[in-house]
């Protein structure tokens, strides 16, 4: 299933609630929230509060990825306030396969994130089998204003390959200055969560959102075509 997932750290969060409604109003069923320490990356964000308080005001599927040191941490704080799907990042687990554990015993879904220099080689076999969500990073994780990396194509497609020999139906998310134009490329090398900032709160939030589910329903169509012809 394809999913549009809206950033809010590139929402105005003077004015969240407002477009709250509107995503909600444009089918939007998942919003990403970006939780940054300071730390792993040089930018700070939101908080469990913060979290509680989307909670409060949608029933929208909470997104959580944890820009974080040693997210083990965290993971009982962003599950009591209402995140559906805690990501955490390979590079800042000591015990990845426990990290993972430990976000399924709170009744989550997990993923693992990857920065755009860290390989799909990184991940064990016993790693993947209790994957919910593999976070693919088309820029450098915390920081605003960079662009697309090309190069992440092919890691997309390659988990994409991987995950369907292991015969896992693992989500394939992206993130990271997805345009229209490098929407439709991260769809065709296998991607099907597209999280996107400021290409939706730029201008109309609701013409772009619009745009962007046009694309993703013309691309579903020509896979599942492609699909049922192989």
């Amino acid at each position: 299933m394809y999913c549009l997932a809206p950033s809010v750290y590139a929402a105005d969060i003077m004015q969240l609630e407002q477009q709250l409604r509107v995503m909600e109003r444009a089918g939007v069923s998942c919003i990403h929230v970006d939780i940054m320490d300071g730390s792993f990356v040089p930018n700070l964000s939101f908080g469990p509060d913060f979290v509680k308080d989307l909670r409060g005001y949608t029933d929208m599927k909470l997104d959580v990825h944890l820009m974080v040191d040693e997210p083990v941490r965290f993971i009982k704080a962003f599950a009591e306030v209402g995140s559906d799907v805690i990501s955490v990042h390979l590079e800042a687990c000591r015990d990845m396969e426990h990290t993972l554990d430990a976000i399924h015993a709170v009744g989550k879904e997990a993923g693992i994130v990857l920065k755009p220099e860290t390989g799909l080689g990184k991940i064990p076999l016993t790693v993947w089998n209790k994957l919910d969500v593999l976070q693919i990073m088309t820029v450098a994780p915390g920081l605003k204003g960079q662009h697309f990396n090309p190069l992440m194509l092919e890691k997309i497609a390659e988990a994409r390959r991987f995950s369907e020999e292991i015969g896992r139906d693992i989500d394939i998310e992206v993130d990271g200055d997805i345009t229209p134009d490098s929407l439709k490329l991260v769809m065709e090398a296998g991607a099907n969560i597209i999280v996107v900032g400021k290409g939706l709160f730029v201008g109309s939030l609701e013409d772009n959102i619009r745009k962007y589910f046009t694309i993703m329903n013309s691309k579903g169509e020509e896979r599942h075509a492609l699909l049922n012809r192989n």
